[in-house]
């Protein structure tokens, strides 16, 4: 809920065109902090979001729930909805936006397609990982990890001057509203199907 009440907020300040205060702040501090010696690592940490980076992370997934998984259909088949349904916002949603905002200067990066698809990804993998682990150290360590990676990720974005800090944001928010709403929908999979079976048969 409080995603998507953001999300509402991030499309209301888009459609205001509201956001440069917020995006001259974010690129003055990312610049303040990360100097001219940062260059070849930010390069780096960009990377994180390319499709090579992307697909291990998948294929960890997949690997995550063959071995931990306890209802490994019903997981694989949401899964594959959330890939699907974050490659379609990432290509969409910015199109939609453009549509609405024609004639008037704004990004066309909105939300961003790197950090949705990265979000939809990688907050599937902490999911899994966390729902299955009762290593409580290591789903701190991968909680931990998710948020350095995104973190990282905005920062070497901003850094390179990729995408507006706006339009980064946004591709978080609206991929994750998507994320929770796919495991919400895992969950009470499980427990309708936990009730049909234990409903006693007459």
């Amino acid at each position: 809920m409080a995603l998507f009440s953001l999300m509402i907020a991030l499309i209301d300040d888009f459609i205001g065109n509201e956001f440069q205060q917020f995006n001259t702040i974010a690129n003055t501090v990312v610049l303040y902090v990360f100097n001219q010696n940062w260059t070849h690592l930010m390069e780096r940490f960009s990377r994180l979001t390319s499709w090579q980076a992307l697909l291990t992370v998948g294929i960890l997934t997949i690997i995550w729930i063959a071995i931990k998984g306890k209802n490994k259909l019903l997981e694989y088949q949401y899964y594959v909805i959330a890939i699907i349904g974050g490659f379609l916002l990432s290509k969409g949603l910015p199109l939609l936006f453009n549509m609405i905002m024609t004639g008037r200067v704004v990004s066309k990066n909105f939300p961003s397609e790197e950090t949705l698809l990265s979000i939809v990804i990688f907050a599937f993998f902490m999911y899994v990982v966390v729902r299955h682990s009762k290593n409580s150290l290591l789903n701190t360590i991968i909680v931990s990890l998710e948020i350095l990676i995104l973190l990282v990720i905005t920062a070497s974005h901003i850094y390179l001057g990729y995408q507006h800090p706006s339009d980064l944001v946004a591709g978080y928010t609206f991929g994750g509203v998507w994320v929770c709403l796919v495991i919400l929908l895992i969950e009470l999979s499980r427990l309708l199907n936990l009730l049909k079976h234990s409903t006693p048969s007459k």
